[in-house]
């Protein structure tokens, strides 16, 4: 599909509004919206921002004749946040060329009491033709390189779902912080190595019974695992109070859980 087409399926998916958006999570068991913005970090992200795929995409690390890339899908807060830059920069600065593609095109939010009619504006069947959009441009430009997937919150959904290929746009790997809208039949269906890095039981995108149930077929997958984080809260990983000892040791555990996946699966020359 054209990437100008699948604006024109966007606008008209944003012109259900509301209804749309609610029969899409209804679909989806314990389903939830990611949490507040939390902190910013500290630091400068020194990417650039390019075009891709028809989307205003964040690309930082090797960028010449890479070996390998990680497409990063950001959650709510857009990927103009900070500290999702600056997560992108530490993984290129390992060697990977990585991108981080707007899938909300400008829209930002602003007060989190309208997440709902955000996400309204924004629903799954408009992105997944974006996403697809994305891996065909790196095979275009890079060729046969290796893709891993990393989906922060919302982002999840989109990487358990690429998971779930072996062939055509397919992907080597996926690491989930924090999901939202992860559906146990979809992890089921997942053939590529997963890694989830779950949030505490009051997490309730996943709360206990959910996460226990997909710990279960998380154990009898072939390369896929999981970390269960009892004491962070939802989103810590990615926007977690770095002044607060226990939670930047929090997530920099979930970034090395996160690269060690990757270095595993989507191997560097």
């Amino acid at each position: 599909m054209a990437v100008q087409d699948m604006h024109k399926s966007r606008a008209a998916d944003a012109r259900a509004g509301r209804r749309g958006v609610q029969t899409e999570m209804a679909t989806v068991e314990g389903s939830g919206i990611c949490g507040p913005k939390g902190k910013d970090w500290s630091g400068t992200p020194h990417g650039k921002e390019i075009k891709f795929a028809g989307l205003d995409t964040y690309v930082t690390g090797r960028t010449e004749k890479p070996s390998a890339v990680i497409l990063v899908i950001h959650d709510i807060w857009t990927w103009k946040l900070k500290n999702i830059r600056l997560l992108s920069d530490k993984l290129g600065a390992e060697g990977y060329l990585v991108l981080l593609p707007d899938f909300f095109h400008g829209d930002a939010i602003i007060d989190f009491g309208e997440r709902a009619e955000f996400y309204a504006r924004h629903p799954f069947t408009s992105t997944y033709p974006e996403v697809d959009a994305v891996l065909e441009q790196i095979k275009e430009t890079y060729g046969n390189i290796p893709v891993g997937v990393e989906g922060f919150c919302y982002g999840g959904h989109f990487a358990i779902r690429l998971a779930g290929r072996t062939e055509g746009l397919s992907i080597k790997a996926a690491v989930i912080p924090h999901g939202s809208y992860i559906e146990p039949e979809i992890v089921e269906a997942a053939k590529q190595p997963v890694k989830f890095l779950f949030s505490n039981d009051e997490d309730h995108q996943i709360p206990k019974e959910k996460r226990e149930k997909l710990e279960k077929i998380l154990d009898s997958k072939l390369n896929s695992g999981y970390k269960f984080y009892a004491d962070m809260e939802h989103g810590w990983s990615l926007r977690g109070d770095q002044s607060d000892k226990n939670i930047a040791a929090g997530a920099q555990d979930a970034y090395e859980q996160a690269l060690a996946f990757f270095k595993e699966h989507v191997p560097l020359d």
